[in-house]
Parts: C-alpha cells; structure tokens; sequence
C-alpha cells in the first residue's frame, strides 16, 4: 500500500468562542462551531474512503489550531472516523500543537492513548505591552501545572513552540521568557514566525547560541533539540511525502498534484461530503 499523512485542518478562528460582553475570544471552543466541523469533516473523510483504499495512513498531522481545544472524547470520535476511512499503519503517530492551560491529568492520559506523540506545547503570541499587562507568569503556571502533569506520567517526549517576531516585544522581555523556559527542560524547542513577511526576530539570532550552551543542537531550521533522535512529526513532511488534507483551508499533495480547499468555513460545510466541490485551485507539483 502507498504510505500516505494525513492533514486535518482546524478553523481556529471559527472556533473559539467569544465574550458575550466584549467579543474577546476565549480559549475554549464554540460547541456549535466544533460540532459542525466534526460532522463536516468525518463526511469529508467518508468521501476519500475509495478513492484511497490503496493506501495506507503513517501520520496524521493538526494544522490550523490548537489540538487541546478537541477534547479527549471528541478527538477519540474523530480517530474513529479516520480508521473507517482509511488504513493506518499500527502505532501511527498524531501530532498537533496544545496550549498548556487547557489542560490537566486527565486529558494528558487520554492524548498519550491516543498516541499524541510528542506533546507538543505553545505559549500566547504576547507583545511586550501585553506582557506588561498580563504578564507572562500566568502561561508560565500553566506551563509549570502541565510539566507536573507529564512528570506523573514519567513523559519526556515533549517539546514547547514559541512565537517570534512579534511586534513590540524587546530583547529583555524575550531573555526573561526564554530563561524561565530552560527551567522546564523541554526536550525540543521550535520557533515559529507569527509573520512571514516580518523580518527575523533580532533576540532569535542570540538565541541559538544561548540554546547551545543548554545542551541544545540544531536539528532543523528553527528546531532544537536535546537528543540526537527527533520525532519527525516536528520536521515538516519531507521531500516526496505523499498528503491528504481534509477541513476548511486544507492542502493536499497527492499523485503528482497540490490541491487547496476551500478556507470558506460556511461553503465548506454545505459541499463537505463531496471533497471534490471543495476544491478551489491545483496545480501539478
């Protein structure tokens, strides 16, 4: 069978619900929004079922969101609808990014289960203004309850992503940040750019000499790594890697061919149980 990843696409924007007051988003989900993109996207799988029965599933990859805002269950809903529409291959890893204060014991038990693997966190994409009136010591006490949560579990396969090239955030407030990190020993650090047209983060280049003197290697771009050995859901898909997307604004690179659906959350709820009408652009690789 042809060894296939498999791409779901989180409408984050779509999901998270709002202050009734202030229209501020919270960092829990819409239920409405996420009941319709988990029945719109089992019915997207359910349609792909022929069309890739000689395939078999060696990834499956969250894009778009954070995956803790899919509870245990809901996830576990969403896995069921993966197995009857595709092949996986035994032990077939998931990965997708969490933020560490949505969850606690419970939900760490269920992931790893679910063979979410490596766990892979985030902290908010904060401007030095809204450190200032925030503060970063409340994602750093979620960090540290989640890091007592993966100690019971004897888990060190886990790993933290952090935003740069925010606007408005200083070296100083960067250092602090970073060193109250390192006080964690997350296995792997990566850095996304919030902004790929923002020019590189100044404090990044003194970062990667700092990482150094902690024990940490360049395994990729703008991973780093305590071991010689990295899991590679947190490589981008190689070159040649053969993916299926499914959800609101998903890629697919399949036989020869990139395809983009639809970002349009309403458009793709109605057209989501034929994958073909959500198709907007393709072009050949």
């Amino acid at each position: 069978m042809k060894p296939i990843e498999l791409h779901l696409y989180l409408p984050f924007s779509y999901w998270l619900a709002r202050d009734p007051e202030t229209g501020a988003p919270l960092r829990r989900p819409d239920e409405r929004a996420l009941a319709l993109w988990l029945r719109g996207v089992s019915a997207e799988l359910a349609g792909m079922k022929e069309d890739y029965a000689d395939c078999e599933l060696t990834a499956i990859r969250f894009h778009g969101g954070y995956l803790s805002l899919l509870d245990a269950e809901n996830l576990g809903r969403l896995l069921i609808a993966v197995h009857r529409s595709f092949s996986v291959q035994k032990d077939c890893p998931v990965c997708g990014l969490m933020f560490p204060g949505a969850l606690d014991m419970e939900s760490i038990a269920a992931y790893r289960n679910h063979r979410v693997s490596p766990l892979l966190f985030t902290l908010p994409s904060l401007s030095f203004r809204e450190c200032e009136r925030l503060g970063y010591p409340v994602a750093l006490q979620a960090l540290d309850k989640t890091v007592y949560f993966l100690q019971n579990f004897a888990e060190d396969e886990w790993g933290l992503q952090l935003p740069i090239g925010i606007p408005g955030r200083d070296v100083e407030t960067w250092r602090f940040l970073l060193g109250q990190i390192y006080h964690y020993h997350p296995k792997y650090l990566r850095f996304a750019s919030i902004d790929s047209a923002q020019p590189e983060d100044p404090a990044f280049a003194e970062t990667c000499s700092d990482l150094e003197r902690h024990g940490y290697h360049r395994a990729a771009e703008n991973l780093f790594s305590l071991s010689d050995m990295v899991p590679r859901l947190l490589l981008p898909p190689a070159a040649g890697t053969e993916y299926v997307g499914a959800g609101p604004g998903a890629v697919s690179r399949i036989d020869g061919f990139t395809v983009h659906n639809t970002a349009d959350f309403e458009i793709w709820c109605r057209n989501c149980g034929d994958w073909r009408r959500l198709v907007v652009s393709a072009e050949t690789v």
